[in-house]
């Protein structure tokens, strides 16, 4: 069930596709903002993200590589290594949420069944196997029809709930059906809802 999610969810494909992040902050007082960016993925677990905006951002690149990260800003003459703790919060761990290779660094077992907005889904339990893992628990929804992801909750390592994604907006097009649109609820200290939304989704040869 979890490999047939994933392979939807985050596929073994070379493509790229750009995507827009609008957040609202709760924190303090209400703040929102809007970043654009470009994404090239190779297969599950190697990417790179061109920051597009805002323009004080523009032209930084965020590296992913089985589960090790780095940021690159302009004019800097090495990358910087992002820990594990600075992943948590942000645009970067948002991408990286969308990016998590979930077949690796976890052991999955069947926990349920339940129904979702009035839809048929599985209801697993993943167990972080390594500490390099962002999350120690993670509960993932899929539904029975066509193994489309649903819903993850993402549990930090004292046990409270951190990250709630919703999946959406699904459209088939040459990499088959994929979801476009992602819905974040942060509910640690950053009170953070993020919505991505991804346009011009293609292979990459």
């Amino acid at each position: 069930i979890l490999r047939k999610a994933e392979a939807v969810r985050n596929p073994s494909l070379d493509y790229a596709v750009d995507f827009t992040i609008h957040a609202v902050s709760q924190r303090e007082k209400k703040v929102e903002r809007d970043a654009s960016y470009s994404m090239i993925a190779n297969g599950k677990d190697r990417t790179v993200i061109l920051m597009r905006s805002p323009s004080n951002l523009y032209g930084s690149l965020v590296l992913m590589a089985d589960q090790r990260y780095w940021l690159l800003l302009p004019r800097a003459l090495k990358p910087w290594e992002l820990s594990p703790a600075q992943m948590l919060a942000g645009d970067i761990a948002t991408g990286d949420l969308a990016r998590s290779n979930l077949t690796k660094g976890y052991s999955a077992t069947l926990a349920g069944e339940d129904a979702l907005d009035g839809e048929p889904c599985w209801r697993l339990e993943l167990a972080a196997d390594n500490d390099r893992a962002s999350y120690a628990r993670i509960v993932y929804w899929i539904a029975k029809r066509g193994f489309l992801p649903r819903k993850l909750e993402h549990y930090g390592r004292a046990g409270t709930l951190a990250k709630v994604v919703a999946y959406g907006d699904y459209r088939k097009g040459t990499m088959g059906l994929r979801s476009m649109r992602l819905d974040v609820q942060s509910l640690d200290e950053w009170k953070e809802t993020s919505t991505l939304t991804f346009t011009h989704l293609r292979k990459v040869d």
